[in-house]
């Protein structure tokens, strides 16, 4: 086959950091290339370089045949590259339409053809099973729809360029493209990206979920702290060795350790939310991980924001503590809850901070002395997290937005972990996070149910919740369909509850 792209010997640094280090690989037309490794190892990097976000401090990159140096991302798509970025680039003030076709909008008589472009936008969306009218504005979309708009609007420049006989984007770059999507949404990407191979399309596809990558890859290469470790058929390779060359360790698969449950921590008292939750009841328990599970819709996140005082329930009633519930985030950490949220740069973190800063914004009285503010005591709670969350970093002072997101998420996890709250919330935590630090952070999370915290988790990630999940709520629009054993629960039991394909608990 003939290689379309092709990176020879390429470096990057940022500062003191070697960002990338002598990275050499090529992808072919009609081929599935996937790229992995951990957070940190260079991987969007390397993609930014490709989409000319960056550019190159070293090294070579060919197009076909011919050298290029990308000064612009515009650069990149002039050269045939279209890129679903895993942080979006989308206009929250734009609707569906106009994001999906920006750049490549249809014209009629030198104005927008709004019914072309919708007909264009909705031909993108079918593609990828994404239910979304194009007229609503990107800001009012869920998590798992904004992913799916982004995907959409890649895969129109494609379509685009191959329906007007151009061809004009050769090679797509997939980032972490499954991160927020249902089962249904993630099905369709995968056929999606078999059609457009079959059309002689490269794809690079990065991901930290390895059954996507050994499924869809025909090639696969490692990169291991800004270095090429191989590149190797995906036909023969399974999770195990794609680990050890990841990290360059065996990783031991976590096995599920239960917790001792005790007294109550909170409770949901036929609560009830418009569209979101139909009168829910459960207790959770000091020492244990409660896991939520469901579709997109079911209500999951909707759980989780309201026992953090995020939102507010219409009917029934939250206790926490012993207590009504606040009503407020400020008041539920005052009652010892720490939440990570599922969208850690919309409403985790300051990305402009540094660690440092970021660390000990939910407890700055431990930092202060008769109200003022202690740089000192700052630092040292920065390099404190860096330490205990193992964030590969150059020191409390890098601006957080300067991180990989794997890192990002240990910063997070590190600012609450701080406050030692009785009552852990955490959404998504593992989203867009390597295989090493999926397996620290399940470690974190049966330790604070160990030391007597309660653990509330929703995630996405079924075999997640089956691994380390003591108790598991099933969510089906809004109702509680049943609440599982984690040692009993399976995939299957899970997803015929959350379909609504098995009896509701009574």
């Amino acid at each position: 086959m003939r290689t379309l792209v092709s990176l020879q010997a390429v470096t990057k640094s940022f500062g003191a950091t070697r960002a990338l280090d002598g990275v050499s690989f090529d992808v072919a037309e009609g081929e599935v290339h996937a790229l992995v490794g951990e957070n940190g190892a260079g991987k969007s990097t390397l993609m930014n370089i490709l989409a000319g976000v960056l550019r190159p401090d070293g090294g070579q990159m060919l197009i076909g045949d011919r050298p290029q140096d990308f000064r612009s991302p515009l650069d990149a798509r002039a050269a045939g590259i279209a890129t679903v970025f895993q942080e979006l680039s989308l206009v929250d003030g734009l609707s569906v339409e106009e994001n999906i076709c920006a750049g490549r909008a249809p014209s009629r008589f030198g104005l927008i053809d709004r019914a072309a472009q919708r007909l264009a936008a909705t031909r993108a969306m079918d593609h990828l099973a994404l239910r979304v009218s194009p007229q609503l504005l990107v800001g009012q979309l869920t998590a798992s729809q904004r992913q799916g708009v982004e995907a959409a609007k890649a895969l129109h420049r494609l379509l685009d360029g191959w329906t007007q006989g151009t061809r004009a984007s050769r090679l797509l770059i997939l980032d972490e493209p499954t991160s927020a999507l249902s089962a249904e949404e993630k099905t369709a990407l995968f056929t999606a990206v078999r059609d457009l191979r079959s059309l002689g399309v490269g794809i690079i596809y990065i991901s930290h979920h390895l059954d996507e990558v050994l499924a869809l890859a025909d090639r696969i290469t490692v990169l291991r702290d800004g270095k090429t470790i191989w590149t190797r058929p995906a036909a023969g390779l399974d999770s195990d060795v794609l680990v050890r060359a990841m990290v360059g360790r065996q990783v031991e698969r976590g096995q599920r350790a239960r917790g001792t449950a005790a007294a109550v921590a909170a409770s949901f008292e036929n609560v009830g939310r418009r569209g979101q939750l139909q009168g829910l009841s459960f207790a959770l328990h000091h020492g244990e991980i409660l896991a939520v599970a469901g579709l997109d819709g079911s209500g999951r996140e909707t759980v989780a924001r309201l026992l953090a005082g995020v939102d507010l329930p219409q009917s029934g009633r939250i206790v926490l503590g012993g207590q009504l519930h606040p009503g407020s985030l400020r008041g539920a950490m005052g009652r010892g809850v720490g939440y990570v949220p599922d969208d850690r740069k919309a409403l985790g973190l300051f990305l402009a901070l540094p660690i440092a800063d970021n660390a000990v914004v939910t407890d700055l009285r431990r930092v202060s002395k008769w109200g003022v503010v202690r740089r000192s005591l700052v630092e040292r709670g920065g390099t404190e997290v860096i330490a205990r969350q193992g964030v590969k970093a150059s020191g409390p002072r890098q601006p957080v937005g300067a991180l990989s997101g794997g890192n990002q998420q240990k910063v997070l996890f590190g600012k609450w972990l701080r406050r030692k709250p009785s009552v852990l919330i955490v959404e998504e935590p593992t989203k867009g996070v390597d295989v090493g630090a999926k397996r620290d952070i399940h470690d974190q999370l049966v330790a604070e149910a160990k030391a007597g915290a309660a653990v509330l988790v929703v995630s996405s990630d079924l075999p997640e919740i089956l691994e380390i999940a003591d108790r598991i709520l099933v969510l089906h629009r809004g109702r509680l369909m049943a609440v599982l054993e984690g040692a009993e629960a399976t995939e299957e039991a899970v997803m015929a509850l959350a379909s609504g394909l098995a009896t509701a608990a009574a």
